[in-house]
């Protein structure tokens, strides 16, 4: 477990209430979200304690660095929270805003978003742990700013993505990489139904297919040719 900070947030709390004013607020425990919102300042990961336990109390390890506390504080630059952080850390005090992933949770939020970025930008030449923490939140948001638009802005990304490869043998889960990977995996979630039928009509509707080839949860009975 680690600890996540805003400087700014506890220490003007232990400014006004005290050594014991320090919280930590929920969305701060979401390790996508890596900006205070209300002060578009970036979380400060404090050392790791010296027993686990203590890695849930917010007050003794403010104390334990607060001059690391004030340091960041003075130093932080602002930094705008990401349309991703910003809707993640929403879902957390409203209700979901009508959309197709309304049902979807906050990792299959991250994963789905973060796996289709790295289909448009690195296909299966490039893996999420070869990113560093910067990176991995730009490409989660750039992921996440098709998704949000919705089925024909996701189509669109995805037909790019069959012209970019195009061979004389297409293969969709080549050309989506691990954007389909990560739909295969979840395709007896239910809350991915829409998603995984959007694409599953794409594929049907875009590419040559052979007897008994699945294509996440159909599989073919006849061949389909181009």
């Amino acid at each position: 477990a680690i600890t996540r900070v805003c400087p700014r947030c506890v220490l003007d709390a232990m400014e006004r209430h005290g050594e014991a004013g320090p919280f930590q607020n929920l969305e701060l425990l979401l390790l996508c979200v890596r900006v205070r919102r209300v002060h578009q300042t970036t979380l400060l990961q404090l050392p790791n304690a010296d027993h686990a336990h203590k890695t849930y109390d917010i007050v003794h390890r403010t104390l334990s660095h607060r001059e690391c506390l004030r340091a960041s504080r003075e130093q932080a630059a602002t930094r705008a929270p990401t349309l991703f952080e910003n809707y993640v850390c929403d879902r957390i005090w409203f209700p979901a805003p009508k959309s197709w992933l309304s049902d979807w949770d906050l990792t299959e939020l991250l994963q789905g978003s973060l796996a289709l970025c790295m289909a448009m930008n690195f296909g299966a030449s490039l893996l999420v742990s070869s990113l560093n923490e910067n990176e991995v939140r730009e490409a989660t948001n750039s992921g996440f700013r098709i998704l949000i638009r919705g089925g024909a802005a996701l189509l669109q990304t995805l037909d790019a993505l069959r012209q970019r490869y195009s061979t004389e043998r297409p293969y969709f889960s080549k050309d989506m990489g691990p954007f389909y990977v990560w739909l295969k995996e979840g395709k007896d979630n239910p809350r991915l139904a829409k998603i995984r039928k959007c694409v599953e009509q794409f594929i049907l509707g875009k590419y040559p297919l052979q007897v008994g080839k699945s294509v996440l949860s159909k599989q073919m009975v006849q061949p389909k040719y181009m």
